[in-house]
């Protein structure tokens, strides 16, 4: 495992994000299910940067070198040539694991 939010005080609301760990996780709907969140490495495929999200537009962006990706990881402007590198969401409770 590499990541555990505590849904009871992380992520309540839609667009909420937890980047830690080398992991950027946000919610993307109500409920507090799988597919509920997104989670992708927070590496820049380009060259590693870390990437951050964007509320405002639910979007990733790579300051080092300017790429953008959408909410489901791919790429809507270079260099980066390849999406983001997806993690597997799971719920156990309250707790919200990446892996």
């Amino acid at each position: 495992m590499i990541l555990t939010v505590n849904l009871s005080s992380q992520l309540l609301a839609i667009n909420d994000f937890v980047l830690d760990k080398g992991v950027v996780v946000v919610r993307t709907a109500s409920g507090n299910v799988a597919t509920s969140f997104v989670a992708f490495s927070s590496a820049c495929p380009h060259a590693g940067a870390t990437i951050n999200f964007v509320k405002s537009s639910s979007t990733f962006n790579c300051s080092a070198h300017g790429s953008n990706f959408s909410i489901d990881g791919s790429v809507t402007n270079g260099p980066a040539s390849s999406a983001l590198q997806k993690k597997t969401v799971e719920i156990d409770g309250t707790n919200l694991n990446v892996k």
